[in-house]
């Protein structure tokens, strides 16, 4: 698939793959765009019927087309096996390696095998609970002392 053009085209190969055809453009909807991978099946139209006049009006791969798909159910999917997918019970984006969302040329969140990243302010309502140790620059909950303090009942922090 020759992607560089404005519009798309591709080789397809008919009757056994005897007859072929190249730079056959490949027309899809619009804010959609796709490659598809080498060997997918095609439906193309003929302009005035002439079999050297085609363009792609839609392409199929069977090895990775998603299956078990509910009603009303949409995914976009790659030949990776990343997608995004509009289930009915949420959205559930799968990656390969690296999950990213940019503002512009900013990426503002991260996931990857080292954990999440978040390049912004953030702000929660609601309670936040950690299973491990949260620090604050080098100050750790856990492990965090503080030196000259006197024993006794009191309290510290806020008055009550």
């Amino acid at each position: 698939m020759n992607t560089k053009d404005t519009i798309h085209n591709c080789q397809i190969t008919q009757m056994a793959g005897y007859e072929v055809h190249n730079n056959v453009p490949v027309y899809g909807t619009w804010g959609i765009t796709s490659t598809a991978p080498v060997g997918s099946q095609a439906i193309t139209l003929s302009g005035y019927g002439a079999a050297n006049n085609k363009i792609v009006i839609a392409t199929h791969d069977v090895k990775t087309h998603p299956k078990n798909m509910g009603e009303g159910e949409t995914q976009i999917y790659d030949a990776n096996g990343q997608s995004l997918y509009l289930s009915v019970n949420g959205v559930v984006v799968s990656s390969k390696d690296v999950f990213e969302i940019k503002q512009g040329n900013n990426t503002i969140f991260t996931i990857d095998k080292n954990g999440v990243s978040i390049n912004a302010n953030v702000k929660v309502t609601g309670a936040i609970t950690a299973t491990g140790d949260v620090k604050a620059g080098n100050i750790s909950l856990d492990s965090h002392t503080h030196s000259g303090v006197e024993a006794g009942s009191a309290n510290t922090g806020a008055p009550q």
